[in-house]
């Protein structure tokens, strides 16, 4: 069978691999990859109808390849440059009109040149991890685009254009005080948005977006960072949210108290937004949650989950919280739990394993396993393991593992 695909990706001319000493196409050739230098490659096989050119190990890239392969292959439905030494986009760009997907992920390019609202069949625009920090107000013309990551500082006149946007789907936003106009508002006007990510600059940043009184009505994936006393009234609207990923200071409520009947929820990560010594679980919560992490609950001694609580969950991980001491009571009613990861608490769980109840109360569960960090990097230890190293060990084992941090 892989020598049929082989045959036959060759004879219809699927792709080809280019490289100084194979660089001549036939015209049937439609997708490229070109391995190390880039030299002349593109210069010698213009009259080819080349839609998709990967780049592999490629060290340089001078302007006059970017320009070539923008200007003379009309057809390219797919620009991906992530990872590459990229470092702008000429105006050309503009041109691609059958152009679908365009990634400058994790490159140099600082600036979206406003060409680019010309390319009315674009879908995708990924700008993560790249220097741009400004959109061009061309972009608002992009009435295909359904997939933006452009982690910049926006504002309210900046927010209002993207909301025209009618058929994005998925929208990371970074934001700063002092913006003018509430900017949040207009989130509410993408109908079809089915993942958000708003974050602030650090988690002090002061997230007020209570405004957005109507959220988008299919969304599926939250993620906030920032500060706020409490979550918005809307949150519990989300009938179709999925994954909630929360990097908050300064609440007030309990968030677990707010989400715990959302009907849909499978995937739900905290981050240090616990502040009460007791985390309790109680029958009903969490009906179909699968995923569960609870990141930096520093004060939390005691964790109780009662019977009938999160029924369907397969994945908890804990930690760090340097103040529990005891075994989660009721992990046992957790019967479809298939991983309990604890993070950063070595010591904490060997101690728990001494318990005689240990292993009646997690002999259902397939993978335990606890995480630390020793000389700048994270290992783990099964449990299984821990169990069998004796106490005069595990104090000279411990003591290593403090002194190397």
């Amino acid at each position: 069978m892989h020598e049929v695909i082989r045959g036959k990706a060759k004879y219809w001319g699927f792709s080809h691999f280019v490289n100084r000493e194979h660089s001549n196409l036939s015209s049937k050739i439609r997708r490229i990859s070109i391995q190390g230098s880039i030299d002349s490659v593109l210069e010698s096989n213009k009259d080819s109808k080349i839609r998709s050119v990967s780049l592999f190990n490629v060290g340089k890239m001078p302007n006059c390849f970017v320009t070539t392969l923008i200007m003379d292959f009309k057809l390219i439905k797919v620009l991906d440059f992530e990872d590459s030494p990229i470092e702008y986009l000429p105006k050309e760009v503009g041109n691609l009109f059958h152009l679908h997907y365009l990634s400058v992920k994790n490159t140099r390019v600082n600036v979206l040149p406003r060409s680019i609202g010309k390319l009315l069949n674009l879908e995708t625009l990924n700008l993560k991890r790249s220097l741009v920090s400004m959109l061009p107000a061309e972009i608002k013309n992009l009435k295909k685009l359904r997939y933006l990551v452009a982690y910049i500082s926006v504002n309210f006149k900046e927010l209002k254009e993207l909301s025209k946007l009618r058929n994005l789907r998925k929208l990371g936003i970074r934001v700063t005080n002092g913006n003018e106009k509430d900017p949040y508002a207009c989130i509410g006007n993408l109908e079809k948005l089915v993942c958000l990510s708003i974050q602030g600059t650090s988690r002090e940043e002061i997230l007020d977006i209570e405004s957005m009184t109507s959220p988008p009505p299919g969304l599926e994936r939250l993620h906030l960072k920032g500060n706020m006393k409490k979550l918005p009234d809307w949150i519990l609207k989300l009938d179709h949210i999925e994954r909630i990923s929360l990097e908050l200071s300064g609440l007030t409520d309990d968030p677990l108290r707010v989400l715990k009947d959302l009907p849909n929820l499978l995937d739900l990560m905290l981050w240090d937004t616990c502040h009460d010594e007791r985390l309790h679980f109680k029958e009903g919560w969490f009906p179909k949650l699968k995923i569960l992490e609870l990141v930096d609950f520093k004060g939390v001694e005691l964790m109780i989950i009662e019977k009938g609580a999160m029924p369907n969950l397969e994945d908890l991980r804990i930690g760090s919280c340097p103040r529990l001491k005891e075994i989660p009571i009721g992990i046992e009613h957790l019967r479809n739990l298939k991983i309990l990861v604890f993070r950063l608490m070595l010591k904490e769980i060997y101690y728990m394993i001494k318990d005689e109840k240990w292993k009646e109360v997690t002999q259902h569960i397939p993978k335990i396993s606890v995480t630390f960090i020793m000389k700048g990097k994270i290992y783990y230890h099964t449990t299984k393991y821990l169990s069998s190293v004796l106490p005069v060990d595990f104090e000279k084992y411990i003591k290593e593992v403090e002194q190397s941090t």
